[in-house]
């Protein structure tokens, strides 16, 4: 092997190691900041806060003795939803007691209703499962 064969290999060689200690310094600089970043646990960086427009011990469901399930939804003070909807179902605002309400058949006490509440934005959402009680007379 001539000298500038040697030469040649030497700074291919340099290259190459050149390369896998940029790879190194660059895991370590992201390790760095992930762990500055997110040392809690949590993406809060990157995450989008879930609304929280229900007020959850208020909001209630309930059948009655006619098996018609009473749906009563109550948002939390200073919140305004757009739309209110169960299981597909659209609620309506009742402005005398300040809920969203509907009447349903067709379910059974222990079923599982989802409730979902867009925001007055309709950018957020908000969906809860509630599950149906007997009610108790």
């Amino acid at each position: 092997m001539s000298r500038l064969e040697k030469a040649r290999a030497q700074k291919q060689q340099g290259k190459k190691r050149l390369f896998i200690v940029s790879i190194i310094v660059l895991v370590i600089i992201a390790a760095g900041i992930f762990y500055l970043f997110f040392q809690d646990g949590s993406l809060d960086i990157f995450s989008i806060e879930e609304p929280d427009f229900i007020d959850k011990d208020r909001t209630e469901a309930f059948i009655d003795f006619f098996e018609l399930t009473y749906v009563r939804v109550y948002l939390k003070d200073e919140m305004n939803a757009a739309e209110v909807t169960v299981n597909g179902e659209n609620l309506s605002f009742n402005d005398e007691h300040d809920r969203w309400d509907i009447v349903l058949s067709g379910y059974e006490s222990d079923d599982e209703l989802v409730i979902i509440v867009t925001g007055e934005d309709r950018e957020q959402t908000q969906e809860v499962t509630v599950i149906i009680e007997e009610l108790d007379i």
